[in-house]
């Protein structure tokens, strides 16, 4: 396996000292190796995969260097505008060096979301025309892969890319401090608690999987519940899509900060339709807690006050069971849209177990719940 400080190291050798993208569990060492290492002048975390792209093709135009943009391949769908209509060949020609955590690897079990992606990466790339190859674990095959690849970026003015297996990079050990006491499945255990009748839609990672574990363990049906297990910062737009079809039926959102800064517009949707009986809840760690914990920005930004200023009347601010209790409380007997910024601890106290049924049969229970609701409302 590779060892990242070697790696990043050979990067620099190569003139490559500026990296962007969004946390991928595959690269997780390499990851949180620059988050831990990096200044904000080599390293930026962007709020999606698109965005990375820009910022890298915005160094290169000022610098003339080859930049590093880090992704999960699940992710690189955000990122195919940029590289098909600014960076390529056809296009503003600017190079980069993509690095593409490959999840869903044909042959190997991976998540049912992932699937479909991994089948297609290598045909995706050759249809897009960058040039790729798959990362070595052995770090002078590694080198001269860099090599070629940047020689290929430098020589035809092109995005190039590295695809990455699991276990490529050796782990990488960090050191996490608290700000917070309350954990996310405590902040859970109380919403389920206090919002029993509601539609829960939960964002992608660990928050989906402590939903389905705690309705498991309470023997409870998940015919409430739309676990948005893929599709990272949508789950929002999933929540108000539902409230919408389904005006009777109370909404609550269970978004992560960094999937709602991901697609921070979907306030503006939110808060412009004013669904009623809809509750956000932002589950704010500042950290991907589900790849390895690297930064957010959302720690360092108003929350409520970027809701309100999207038309959100209603926002709350808690950081312990008690208040996050009475926020709820006071937002359901409102009857109206609301955001609740949960300020919790990062990390999970254990793994949290993965759903055992296919996607689309939860779906289907879901979808059973809502019909006989809506009928019942009648």
């Amino acid at each position: 396996m590779l060892n990242t400080a070697l790696f990043a190291g050979m990067l620099n050798k190569h003139g490559i000292n500026f990296f962007a993208g969004v946390p991928d569990s595959v690269l997780e060492p390499f990851c949180s190796y620059l988050d831990d290492t990096l200044d904000a002048q080599s390293h930026v975390i962007t709020p999606n995969e698109g965005s990375a792209v820009a910022l890298a093709a915005g160094h290169y135009l000022s610098t003339g260097k080859l930049p590093v943009v880090y992704l999960q391949n699940a992710g690189l769908g955000n990122a195919v505008n940029p590289l098909t209509s600014l960076t390529n060949t056809d296009a503003s020609r600017i190079p980069m060096l993509l690095m593409i955590g490959w999840r869903g690897f044909p042959g190997e079990k991976d998540e049912p979301q992932h699937r479909l992606m991994g089948s297609m990466m290598e045909q995706l790339l050759a249809l897009m025309n960058i040039p790729y190859e798959i990362l070595s674990a052995d770090f002078q095959e590694a080198t001269e892969q860099v090599g070629r690849l940047s020689a290929t970026a430098a020589l035809s003015s092109t995005p190039v890319a590295l695809l990455v297996k699991k276990h490529t990079f050796e782990p990488f050990r960090r050191e996490i401090q608290q700000a917070y006491d309350l954990y996310r499945e405590d902040a859970i255990c109380v919403l389920l608690e206090e919002l029993r009748e509601s539609v829960f839609v939960s964002t992608t990672g660990k928050c989906a999987r402590e939903v389905y574990e705690l309705r498991q363990l309470s023997g409870q049906p998940h015919e409430r519940d739309f676990y948005n297990v893929g599709a990272m910062g949508h789950a929002s737009m999933i929540a108000l899509g539902i409230a919408m079809g389904s005006p009777k039926q109370h909404v609550c959102c269970l978004d992560g900060d960094g999937a709602l800064l991901m697609h921070l517009g979907a306030l503006a949707n939110i808060g412009s339709l004013q669904p009623a009986d809809f509750i956000h809840v932002i589950l704010n760690n500042g950290a991907h807690d589900s790849v390895g914990g690297q930064r957010t920005l959302a720690m360092d930004i108003d929350i409520p006050a970027i809701a309100r200023g999207n038309g959100y009347k209603y926002v709350y601010t808690v950081s312990g069971a008690a208040d996050l209790t009475q926020a709820v409380r006071e937002l359901k007997a409102l009857g109206a849209l609301g955001l609740i910024e949960v300020k919790i601890a990062n990390g999970v106290r254990k793994e949290p177990v993965r759903p055992d049924e296919a996607p689309h049969l939860l779906k289907d229970q879901l979808m059973k719940h809502l019909r006989n609701r809506d009928r019942a409302a009648l």
